[in-house]
């Protein structure tokens, strides 16, 4: 549980940093553009790689644990690279 727990709150964390770092580092008028795209790209890729290494796991005998250990590493990465991202005043 306690790994689902992190996984959860890093997951807000990236993306909440994503959105909030597109905003403030692409022009107003590509930004709709600029969200779209990432939007697209992590939803959509992300299932699709997430499907594979889920399956992958699961098909492995005894390490299904994998699935969300994994998950709240890369989560955890996520964070940690998040708060050395420098924050950039509107142009």
């Amino acid at each position: 549980i306690m790994v689902q727990t992190i996984h959860g709150f890093g997951y807000g964390v990236f993306m909440v940093s994503a959105v909030s770092y597109i905003t403030s580092t692409i022009p107003q008028k590509m930004l709709v553009s600029a969200q779209t795209i990432f939007a697209g790209v992590v939803f959509s890729g992300g299932s699709i790689l997430g499907s594979v290494y889920i399956g992958i796991c699961l098909d492995s005998e005894g390490k299904s644990f994998l699935v969300f250990g994994v998950a709240s590493l890369i989560s955890l990465i996520a964070l940690i690279i998040s708060l050395f991202i420098e924050e950039r005043k509107p142009v």
